[in-house]
């Protein structure tokens, strides 16, 4: 369900959803030829709603997890202005399900990105999003923001995606 092209993002999930998962059911790809983001999870109990599927709000986090990562994964930067979803089928707890989520447009200071949750040949939610782009230096960045900075600073000296996370690996042992 993984593009072969697609590969696995080193970087650290928010703390919001890091709390419902732990990285042990979470995966994250990035496929620079298809400028795609992709989202790998495993839900289990924590993430309940109706019985033995997920909770609508938690899809609706993780929707605007990964539309926010290939966001920052092409270059930019912002918060969630508009979303919208629909729910097409409830998600099963206890399987693989994956998130894609690309970006659409960009038009001044807004960015298109669309998403949708779906296993096998089953499209369970899709999603659209319009963020506005922002400077994230005014919040005053944490590390994992840092580490962003950073990358799309490498990522503008036209180095890939996979160059680009070997320059941090070394600089990131380097330093520790």
């Amino acid at each position: 369900m993984i593009p072969e092209t697609a590969l696995e993002v080193p970087f650290k999930y928010s703390p919001f959803i890091h709390n419902f998962h732990q990285e042990k059911n979470l995966k994250a790809f990035y496929d620079e030829v298809n400028q795609q983001f992709y989202l790998q999870f495993t839900p289990d109990k924590n993430v309940e709603g109706p019985p033995n599927h997920v909770h609508g709000g938690y899809l609706a986090s993780i929707l605007d997890e990964a539309m926010g990562a290939i966001m920052f994964l092409s270059g930019y930067f912002g918060l969630t202005n508009h979303f919208e979803i629909t729910y097409k089928k409830p998600v099963p707890l206890f399987h693989t399900h994956y998130i894609r989520s690309s970006l659409q447009k960009v038009e001044k200071r807004k960015i298109y990105i669309e998403a949708k949750v779906y296993s096998n040949d089953k499209i369970y939610t899709i999603s659209k999003a319009i963020f506005f782009q922002f400077d994230f230096n005014k919040f005053g960045l944490t590390p994992e923001y840092e580490l962003i900075m950073k990358f799309h600073e490498i990522r503008k000296q036209g180095f890939s995606f996979k160059e680009t996370v070997e320059i941090l690996k070394k600089e990131f042992e380097y330093n520790n």
